[in-house]
C-alpha cells in the first residue's frame, strides 16, 4: 500500500498485550506516517514501544508513533481522556528527549473525561469484588462510560476543561453522587485499600486542584473535531486499544472492557470523513495466547508462563498477572466473525519459539462446537460459563523435541483464517519486524532472511 491516502487499522484478536503498540510503531516508520489517530477505549492502554537506541514507553493515550519525530496524536470522540495521566505520559516521553510533546497531539471536544472521583469508585467497586474481581485497569474507563449512560448530564466532556468554573458544580454534583452510590455498598471494617480510594471524597480541596489541573493540560493541546484532522495528508494509523475477546458486545462478561475493540469505531470514523484512500485492517497477535488479568484463559498452562517473561508488562495492584497459554484456534475464529473479518494479520513475539520445544495448538474444544456470536450480555455471561468449563484438544505444531519454525506457524495460521500473515515480528523493536513478500510466506525459513 503505498497510496499517500492509505490508512492502516490496528486491532488486537485476543484479550490484549498482543504488540499493537510494537506493530504501531513499525508501520508509521515504514510508511512515513505523521498521523496516529486513538479510536477507543482510554488511559487503561499499555502499548510498549522500544526503539533501536534503547528507549522504551509504555503508551496509554499518546499514539504509540510518538518516538518517532514529528508524528502527530489524534484522540477521535469515543476516546475516554485521562488528563492528569496525559500529563505525567507527557513527562515521561520528554524525559527520552521528545520535544513540544503537547503541540502533537489533539482531542475531540466531545471525549469523555475521567474524574479523580469516577476512578476512585471504580477502584472501590473492584475492591469490593474481591476474589470475583473483573480485572479493572484502576483508571476509571468503564466508570467513566457507565456513568455517560446513566446520568449524562453529569458527564465531563473535554471541550469544557477550558473552563473550570462554569464545570465545577458538574463535577461536584458527580461526587456527591458517587459518595452516595458507595455508601450503600459499604459496611463494617474497610481495608487499607477501600479506605485509601474513599479520600477522594473526602478531600475538599481535590475537585478545585484536578479542575486545575485539567485545565492546564486542555490548554496546552489542540481540542478540535474528528473531521478537522481528517484533512491530514498522507498515510495514517488508527491504533485500537485492548482486543477483540474484550469487546463489550463480544467479550465474555463480566470480563470485558467498556469499548468497541473491532475495526468498526475505526471504520466509521473513515466514512465520516469520506475517506477515499486504500484502507487495510489489520489483526495482530502473538504467537501464543496471553491475557493480564482476570477472566476464562481455556488453554492457559503456567509452564508457557513462566518460559516466556515479561519485560514490559509487569504485575500490577489491578489487573495483577500476565497469563499465558497455547494458541487457541477456537478463539481466533470467534474473533475474526467478531471483528467482520480482515485484511492482514501480524504475528509477534516469534522469537519465543525456541523457549517452547513442545509446541502446541487448541485446534477444538472436546466438549464444545464453534463458539456462537452473543446477542446481549445474558449471552456473553453463557460464553463465559462455556469457556470456563471448556476442555481444548491440542495437536503438536511440529515433532517435539525441536523448537517449532516460525514459517510452520505462520502457515498454521494462514491456512486457518484464510488471511495472509503480512508481518512477523522477532523482538520488540520496528527493526526486528519482518516484512513478508508472498514466496516467503509460503514457507521460506525466516531465520535465514
Amino acid at each position: 500500500m503505498t497510496s499517500s491516502r492509505a490508512a492502516f487499522i490496528v486491532v488486537d484478536l485476543g484479550f490484549g498485550d498482543a504488540g499493537k503498540g510494537l506493530l504501531t510503531d513499525y508501520l508509521v516508520r515504514a510508511h512515513g506516517a505523521r498521523l496516529v489517530v486513538r479510536f477507543n477505549g482510554g488511559a487503561q492502554a499499555g502499548h510498549n514501544v522500544i526503539t533501536a537506541d534503547g528507549r522504551h514507553h509504555t503508551f496509554s493515550q499518546f499514539g504509540s508513533g510518538s518516538l518517532v519525530p514529528g508524528v502527530s496524536t489524534h484522540l477521535a470522540r469515543d476516546v475516554v481522556v485521562h488528563p492528569t495521566a496525559l500529563r505525567v505520559e507527557a513527562e515521561h516521553l520528554q524525559s527520552l528527549g521528545e520535544s513540544a510533546v503537547f503541540s502533537r497531539i489533539s482531542i475531540a471536544p466531545e471525549c469523555r473525561v475521567t474524574t479523580p472521583f469516577q476512578q476512585a469508585a471504580g477502584r472501590v467497586r473492584e475492591l469490593l469484588r474481591g476474589d470475583a474481581r473483573h480485572g479493572s485497569c484502576g483508571v476509571g474507563v468503564g466508570e467513566t462510560v457507565q456513568d455517560s449512560l446513566n446520568t449524562p448530564e453529569l458527564t465531563l466532556h473535554f471541550g469544557e476543561l477550558l473552563q473550570p468554573q462554569r464545570v465545577r458544580d458538574k463535577l461536584l454534583a458527580q461526587r456527591a453522587l458517587k459518595q452516595a452510590e458507595l455508601s450503600e455498598s459499604l459496611n463494617g471494617n474497610l481495608s487499607a485499600e477501600l479506605q485509601r480510594e474513599l479520600r477522594a471524597f473526602s478531600d475538599p480541596e481535590l475537585a478545585d486542584h484536578w479542575l486545575q489541573a485539567a485545565a492546564s493540560v486542555a490548554s496546552k493541546v489542540r481540542c478540535v473535531s474528528d473531521e478537522v484532522v481528517s484533512a491530514a495528508a498522507g498515510p495514517l494509523v488508527l491504533e485500537g486499544a485492548q482486543g477483540v475477546l474484550l469487546d463489550e458486545r463480544f467479550g465474555f462478561h463480566p470480563y470485558t472492557t467498556y469499548s468497541q475493540t473491532t475495526f468498526d469505531g475505526a471504520t466509521s470514523l473513515l466514512e465520516t470523513w469520506g475517506f477515499s484512500g486504500q484502507v487495510q485492517r489489520i489483526g495482530v497477535l502473538r504467537s501464543y495466547a496471553v491475557r493480564h488479568g482476570a477472566g476464562p484463559l481455556p488453554t492457559e498452562d503456567p509452564s508457557l508462563t513462566a518460559a516466556t517473561p515479561e519485560r514490559h508488562n509487569a504485575t500490577g495492584p489491578w489487573q495483577q498477572h500476565v497469563r499465558k497459554g497455547w494458541p487457541d484456534l477456537v478463539l481466533l475464529s470467534y474473533a475474526l466473525r467478531a471483528c467482520g473479518g480482515l485484511d492482514a494479520l501480524g504475528v509477534t513475539h516469534l522469537d519465543a519459539l525456541p523457549a517452547l520445544p513442545e509446541y502446541r495448538y487448541c485446534f477444538e474444544y472436546g466438549n464444545l462446537g464453534e463458539l456462537a456470536l452473543p446477542n446481549g450480555i445474558a449471552e456473553q455471561e453463557q460464553l463465559t460459563r462455556q469457556l470456563n468449563a471448556a476442555a481444548p484438544r491440542y495437536r503438536r505444531l511440529e515433532s517435539a523435541p525441536q523448537p517449532a519454525r516460525p514459517e510452520a506457524l505462520l502457515e498454521l495460521i494462514q491456512g486457518h483464517t484464510g488471511v495472509p500473515v503480512h508481518w512477523a515480528s522477532f523482538g520488540p523493536t520496528a527493526g526486528d519486524v519482518l516484512p513478508l513478500t508472498p514466496a516467503m510466506q509460503v514457507g521460506d525459513d525466516l531465520r535465514a532472511v
